[in-house]
C-alpha cells in the first residue's frame, strides 16, 4: 500500500509531517502544540545526554527535532533509522534534512533485522557504546508497533557484541602484542591466504567445531576419503587425532595458554597445515613443525605483504574464521558440525573435546548470563551471551552469501538461520566428490618482507624512545600544573598548558609509527575516547596524568620486545645465510 507525504505547518508554526494512505493519516509531531512537544523531547534526552553523545533516533519526521538536537548538542553524531524508503528521497528533496554526514547525521533506511545489524556494527564506534541515547519520534512507536521492539532488540544486542569485543580486546591487549611481536618471524616464512584465494572452487568443506553434539557424529568422518575438505579447530585435534581422522587444516586463532594446552602433545607431532594469525597462541605456531598459512587483521602487517586481501576476520571464534577461510578459498558447500552454539545436554563442550587437563565435571555448563533459544527441532535449549553472539554472527556470514550452501551437520544445539539442517551422513553421500582435493600450501622464506618488518619494527622502537622521553616530561609538567591550579596562578597555568601541548604535538607525530602497539595501547586509547570531555581543570590534569602514565609504562614495555623481535628476525638472515652456505 503506498504512503504519501507532505509538510504543513502545526498550530504554533513548527514543520510537521502528515502521512497518509487510503486507510487513515497520521502527523509525525504534534499539530496543535509542537513547541511543547520540542522541548520535552529535548528535556527528556538532556537527562542523560552529553554534549558529544551518539543519539539513535527512530524516524525522520518533519525535521524540526532533528534541527533542535543539532542545535542543541552540534558535536553530537547522530544515526537516523527510517523503516520508510521513500519518506528518505522526500526528506531530502524537501530539505526536511538538511545535514550531511560531514556534520556527523547519518541517514539509513532499515527494512530487516540484519540490515539493521550491519548498519550500527559500521556507524558505532566501540568507544562510543558509553554515550549512546536511543529515541523514538512521536507516533513512530504507534506506526512501527510491531517493528519497535525488533529495533529495540536489535540495538540492545548490538551494543552487546561491542561491549563483548571491547572487553576482549582490553583483556588480550598485552597478550595480543606479545604473540604479534612473536609470531613476526615465522609469517615471514609462511604463506598467506592470498595464495589459496579461489583454489578449492565448489570444494565441500567440513567444518568441525567442539560443540557438545560433536560426539554424536565424529566417526561418520571416517567416510570421507580425501573428497571433501575437513578444517578443525585446536580443541577437536586431539578428538580427530584418537578418532586416526586426518583434517586437511588446523586452524587456531586464541592467544590463551589454555589454547596452547589443547593441542600440546600434537601440535608437535602433526603433519596438518596450520592457519594461524597474529593473534595466535606464540607456543602453537613455534611447536607446529610443517606447513604454514596465515591471515592477518592488522593494517602494518597488510602493508608489509602489499596485500590487504588477506583479512578473515568476521565473527570471534575458530568457527568463523573456518568459514570465512572456506568462502576465500571457494567452497561450496559449507557443513558445520559440533556448532551448537548452545549449552546441548548442559554440556560447554563434547566431552571428547575439553581440555586434557580438565575432569568432565568441569565440562557442565554453568548456570550464569543464561539465555533460551530454538534449537534445531525448534524446541528451546540453554546458552549464553557469548555463544548467542557467535551465532548472530555466524548468521550475518550466512546472509552476505546466499550462492554458497550452508548445511548444518550438527546433532543439537541452537537453530542456525540460513543453514540447511541435515545428517552428516547424508551430506557426505550427497556431496562428496568423486577425486581426492588438497590444499595446496608453499612455505618460503621471504626476505623483502623480512626487510619491510626491520624497517616498521626500527621506526617503531625510535618512536617508542621519543614517546617515552615525552610523556616522562608531561607527567612532570602535569604535577607542577596541580600546584599552579591550586594556587589559581594563571600565568603559570597557560604556560603549563603551552608546554602540554607542545609534548602531545610530539606525541601525536610519533605515535604515527606505532601501529604496531595497536593492541598494547587499545585499554589507553578506549578509555580516553570513550571519557566524556573534560569539564574542569581537575579532569583536565587527571585525564593527562592517566594518558602520560599509561603510555610511559606500556612503551617501556613495548621497546624491550621490539628489540627482542629485531634481534630475532636478524638472527633469521644469519640462519638462513648458514643454511645457503651449507648447500
Amino acid at each position: 500500500m503506498s504512503v504519501e507525504f507532505s509538510l504543513e505547518k502545526s498550530k504554533d508554526n513548527f514543520n510537521i509531517l502528515k502521512m497518509s494512505n487510503e486507510e487513515r493519516q497520521v502527523y509525525i509531531g504534534s499539530k496543535y502544540n509542537m513547541k511543547n512537544y520540542l522541548e520535552k523531547f529535548i528535556n527528556d534526552i538532556g537527562k542523560i545526554a552529553k554534549e558529544d553523545s551518539v543519539f539513535l533516533i527512530l524516524g525522520i519526521g518533519g525535521g524540526e527535532e532533528l534541527k533542535w538536537l543539532k542545535n542543541k548538542y552540534p558535536e553530537s553524531k547522530i544515526i537516523i533509522l527510517e523503516p520508510i524508503k521513500e519518506l528518505i528521497s522526500y526528506a531530502y528533496k524537501n530539505s526536511i534534512i538538511k545535514f550531511t554526514e560531514s556534520d556527523n547525521v547519518y541517514v539509513r533506511f532499515i527494512d530487516n533485522k540484519i540490515k539493521t545489524t550491519f548498519i550500527l556494527k559500521d556507524l558505532l564506534r566501540e568507544y562510543e557504546i558509553k554515550k549512546v541515547v536511543f529515541k523514538c519520534l512521536y507516533n513512530y512507536d504507534k506506526i512501527f508497533k510491531n517493528q519497535l521492539y525488533e529495533i529495540t532488540d536489535i540495538v540492545k544486542t548490538s551494543l552487546i557484541d561491542k561491549i563483548i569485543d571491547i572487553n576482549t580486546n582490553i583483556y588480550f591487549s598485552r597478550r595480543w602484542f606479545d604473540t604479534m611481536i612473536s609470531n613476526l618471524e615465522y609469517m615471514i616464512k609462511s604463506s598467506t591466504v592470498a595464495n589459496l584465494k579461489n583454489s578449492m572452487k565448489n570444494i565441500p568443506s567440513i567444518i568441525v567445531s567442539a560443540g557438545p553434539s560433536l560426539e554424536k557424529n565424529i566417526k561418520q568422518l571416517h567416510n570421507v576419503k580425501n573428497n571433501m575438505l575437513i578444517l578443525s579447530g585446536g580443541r577437536t585435534l586431539k578428538a580427530l587425532t584418537k578418532e586416526n581422522i586426518v583434517p586437511n587444516l588446523l586452524g587456531v586463532i586464541d592467544a590463551g595458554k589454555v589454547s596452547y594446552d589443547l593441542v600440546k602433545g600434537y601440535i608437535e607431532h602433526t603433519k596438518v597445515p596450520l592457519l594461524f594469525y597474529e593473534g595466535t597462541n606464540e607456543e602453537i605456531v613455534k611447536n607446529h613443525k610443517s606447513k604454514k598459512v596465515f591471515f592477518t587483521k592488522s593494517a602494518f602487517i597488510e602493508k608489509c605483504f602489499e596485500n590487504d586481501d588477506i583479512n578473515l576476520v568476521m565473527g570471534g571464534s575458530i568457527a568463523h574464521i573456518l568459514t570465512t577461510f572456506s568462502i576465500y578459498i571457494g567452497c561450496n558447500p559449507i557443513i558445520f558440525i559440533g556448532q551448537d552454539f548452545a549449552y546441548t545436554n548442559e554440556k560447554c563442550h563434547a566431552d571428547i573435546a575439553i581440555n586434557q587437563f580438565m575432569s568432565k565435571e568441569q565440562n557442565k555448563a554453568k548456570n550464569e548470563n543464561s539465555l533460551y533459544v530454538k534449537d534445531i527441532k525448534g524446541n528451546i535449549v540453554r546458552t549464553n551471551v557469548v555463544l548467542d553472539s557467535f551465532r548472530r554472527d555466524m548468521e550475518l556470514i550466512i546472509k552476505q552469501y546466499p550462492k554458497i550452501t550452508f548445511i548444518n551437520a550438527t546433532e543439537g544445539g541452537a537453530n542456525i538461520e540460513g543453514t540447511i539442517n541435515m545428517s552428516l551422513s547424508d551430506a557426505i553421500k550427497k556431496y562428496k566428490l568423486n577425486s581426492k582435493v588438497e590444499l595446496n600450501i608453499n612455505n618460503r622464506f621471504n626476505e623483502d618482507i623480512k626487510n619491510r618488518f626491520l624497517n616498521i619494527l626500527t621506526e617503531a622502537f625510535k618512536s617508542s624512545n621519543v614517546i617515552k622521553k615525552q610523556c616522562q616530561t608531561g607527567i612532570d609538567i602535569v604535577n607542577k600544573l596541580s600546584k599552579h591550579v591550586a594556587l589559581k596562578n594563571n600565568c603559570k597555568i597557560n604556560e603549563s598548558l603551552k608546554k602540554l601541548k607542545y609534548v602531545d604535538d610530539n606525541i601525536k607525530n610519533n605515535y604515527k609509527s606505532l601501529e604496531i602497539l595497536y593492541t598494547l595501547l587499545y585499554p589507553i586509547s578506549f578509555t580516553i575516547m570513550s571519557k566524556y570531555k573534560a569539564e574542569n581543570d581537575k579532569e583536565i590534569i587527571e585525564k593527562s596524568k592517566f594518558l602520560y602514565e599509561s603510555l610511559l609504562k606500556n612503551v617501556e614495555y613495548a621497546i624491550i620486545k621490539i628489540q627482542q623481535s629485531i634481534n630475532n628476525i636478524k638472527n633469521m638472515e644469519i640462519k638462513n645465510a648458514e643454511v645457503r652456505g651449507g648447500k
